[in-house]
């Protein structure tokens, strides 16, 4: 990253007018992303402050932030708002992602599982509900559900699944750290267990995951990315336009550096989320029309 890029030109900054000079500076992010965020502003000294909001979206098209991150895309009709507020629509970039893996003994011949089985095996019901292994296996007669204790806590989907409300209970037995996770893994051939996967190509006996409609999705950061892979989040940064205009081959908030250069993987990592591979760089790139596109036609 370019610490020189940190500096706000006040000087010769174009103010979007729909956005006051308290919050141009500003980026609202979800709750859970506030670790990550912070660090980042801390580690690169960009003139920026953080503020958390469920509803980013409602945000800016209040004129409260021009920069904001959300797991939720916009919605045609909260777009056909800010159109219609502002004549000008909000900018898309990837941010990262957050992602669950379902991993299995390493001699488990089982391939991939149903999302209906996955909310029987963790999920939480009044009395315990236990699965049989599928088809012709040649491990035992029950899973057995492991996860590390604490570890989705600020992973917000498959966390919706796992967490119990009063009166219900989930077969899952906690473990202390990953190691003991992948200790149990190796030991017990009926062990099934949901872990953060902050690194997607490093994930090993990860089964693919069936949904509701019968679609087969491996763990990979394409797939992660496209929105399919079930258990996982991905987020998106949001600008205004005129924040995303180009001067000098760069967007004019050098924040934007975080989503339209090479990750800082251990940065990403260590908070418990996947950096973004190459290709969603370039497709950053080429949103803000800092290089031309790879493929005829662009990218969808």
């Amino acid at each position: 990253m370019n610490n020189a890029c940190s500096i706000i030109l006040s000087g010769c900054l174009i103010l979007p007018s729909f956005v006051s000079a308290m919050e141009l500076n500003t980026v609202l992010v979800e709750p859970e992303l506030m670790p990550l965020i912070s660090k980042a502003i801390e580690m690169y000294d960009y003139k920026m402050s953080i503020e958390t909001h469920q509803n980013v979206q409602q945000a800016m098209l209040q004129g409260q932030a021009r920069v904001a991150i959300s797991s939720r895309k916009w919605t045609d009709e909260e777009v056909g708002h800010f159109y219609q507020k502002y004549a000008q629509t909000p900018v898309m970039l990837y941010f990262t992602a957050d992602v669950a893996a379902i991993v299995s003994h390493p001699d488990n011949p089982v391939e991939s599982i149903y999302m209906s089985d996955l909310r029987t095996i963790f999920g939480c019901h009044k009395n315990q509900q236990y699965v049989r292994w599928q088809g012709s296996t040649s491990v035992g007669d029950y899973i057995q559900p492991y996860a590390v204790q604490g570890e989705l806590a600020s992973h917000k989907n498959f966390s919706q699944l796992v967490e119990c409300d009063p009166g219900t209970y989930s077969a899952t037995q906690y473990l202390p750290d990953k190691q003991a996770l992948d200790e149990k893994l190796k030991d017990e051939i009926d062990a099934l267990a949901y872990t953060v996967q902050v690194d997607p190509d490093m994930a090993e006996h990860a089964l693919d995951v069936v949904n509701d409609n019968g679609d087969i999705y491996s763990i990979d950061k394409e797939t992660i990315l496209s929105g399919r892979y079930p258990l996982s989040n991905v987020y998106y940064m949001y600008l205004t336009p005129k924040s995303a205009q180009i001067e000098d081959d760069k967007p004019l908030l050098p924040f934007v550096e975080l989503v339209t250069q090479t990750q800082d993987v251990e940065l990403f990592q260590s908070n418990g989320f996947m950096s973004l591979p190459d290709t969603a760089i370039v497709r950053n790139r080429v949103e803000l029309k800092l290089q031309d596109p790879i493929v005829e036609g662009g990218y969808k």
